[in-house]
């Protein structure tokens, strides 16, 4: 961080204050390490960073299942293409019925080149579990 600039909104680190529950993230002025309170309108909103008065808060991203899902879909594509199966390959996640949706989330890829999707599938179920909802 420089002097005058903020962290960008993916960089911040947020804190909570302990006695008032105010919101703010970390910054630097003047060498100095301060939190900047979370009121986007008020550029003297700035206080002293002391580890005492602020609790880290923990930030984690979460996505939708569905949301996995269609990562999953999208590389049972990918690895189909490769394998030859293109007329499968062009299935469209969009296209699929909510039932055919949920099938694949709960069961994962169908027959057709089974044990490699199966491999990728739960690779990228288990690469995204702490995401997940």
């Amino acid at each position: 961080m420089s002097k005058m600039s903020d962290p960008k909104p993916s960089e911040r680190v947020w804190f909570r204050h302990r006695q008032n529950g105010q919101l703010g993230y970390l910054i630097e002025r003047d060498g100095k390490t301060k939190i900047r309170l979370d009121r986007p309108s008020d550029p003297y909103a700035i206080r002293p960073y002391n580890p005492d008065e602020w609790l880290p808060m923990v930030t984690q991203t979460r996505v939708p299942r569905q949301a996995v899902a269609a990562i999953q879909w999208a590389a049972d594509r990918a690895l189909l293409r490769a394998l030859g199966a293109h007329r499968e390959a062009n299935r469209d996640w969009h296209g699929l019925t909510d039932a055919q949706r949920i099938e694949f989330m709960d069961k994962g890829p169908g027959k057709l080149h089974g044990e490699e999707r199966r491999k990728v599938w739960e690779a990228i179920k288990e690469a995204t579990r702490a995401l997940v909802e």
